[in-house]
């Protein structure tokens, strides 16, 4: 486990083929990330498990992304889902950013208590 980037407002955690990325800026803040050495190869696909939504890493492998809900990303290379794991479903097809089967919400809540464990934020 590494962790690419910390900031006051921002953490990455990476564990291959996992790339999590969090924030403490509440519901109503803007986060941004810039993860140079986010462990992908350049021009990876990866989506967010939490939003289906799909990224591209750039030529060397940086992915810069941002939220403006304070919502965590959770990436996973586009490559490493299938249709059986019933998780963004939608996108494995077309690598757009339609929305799909959400993760399931017990694996959220384990997310979000991670990441304010990290964070140093209460319950």
């Amino acid at each position: 486990m590494s962790f690419p980037l910390a900031s006051e407002t921002t953490l990455a955690v990476s564990k291959p083929p996992i790339l999590a990325l969090f924030s403490n800026v509440g519901v109503g803040g803007t986060a941004s990330w810039n993860v140079v050495k986010s462990g992908y190869s350049g021009n990876t696909q990866l989506i967010d498990v939490l939003s289906c939504t799909v990224v591209t890493t750039s030529s060397d492998g940086g992915l810069i992304t941002n939220t403006t809900d304070g919502s965590p990303r959770v990436y996973l290379p586009l490559s490493a889902l299938s249709a059986s794991n019933k998780i963004c479903v939608d996108n494995l097809d077309a690598g757009n950013s339609a929305s799909g089967g959400a993760m399931p919400s017990l694996m959220l809540v384990g997310l979000v208590g991670f990441a304010y464990l990290f964070m140093g934020v209460g319950l």
